[in-house]
């Protein structure tokens, strides 16, 4: 059986495995966000092209995408999601997505432009807020 089943991408950039469930897969494309459960078929979450995918250590619900142009979350396994808009200045996607296992309040995204050095945002709060905490581009 195809593996892509419902998606309608050509380019898939990230996939994470739920460390909960082996058949709880995530999928970042460039034609967005997806979601595949047991043996179903996938299911297209957000319509925005997406770069970057992460779960929640702990929790199945809680996971994160990086578009592009923001950082989406949600906390109910995608029925309701927030957006946090840190990408201006030329920074056009998030392209990593890291949280911290022994404090998942913490959590680290790199972004990416197609003009500019990529930098690094540090959240304390599960990714309410951001701050820069490395500028590749004043790096040597």
């Amino acid at each position: 059986n195809p593996i892509n089943n419902g998606v309608n991408a050509v380019i898939v950039y990230d996939v994470a495995i739920d460390p909960n469930s082996s058949n709880h897969i995530l999928a970042a494309t460039f034609a967005g966000f997806y979601e595949k459960k047991d043996s179903g078929n996938w299911l297209q979450l957000i319509r925005d092209s997406s770069r970057s995918v992460q779960f929640h250590p702990t929790n199945s619900q809680i996971f994160f995408a990086g578009m592009e142009g923001y950082l989406a979350k949600t906390l109910d396994g995608g029925q309701n999601w927030t957006y946090s808009n840190m990408l201006d200045n030329g920074y056009n996607y998030v392209s990593d997505i890291a949280i911290d296992p022994t404090n998942t309040d913490t959590i680290f995204i790199a972004v990416a432009g197609f003009e500019n050095y990529g930098k690094v945002f540090k959240s304390e709060n599960e990714g309410d807020t951001f701050s820069e905490v490395l500028d590749g581009e004043n790096q040597s």
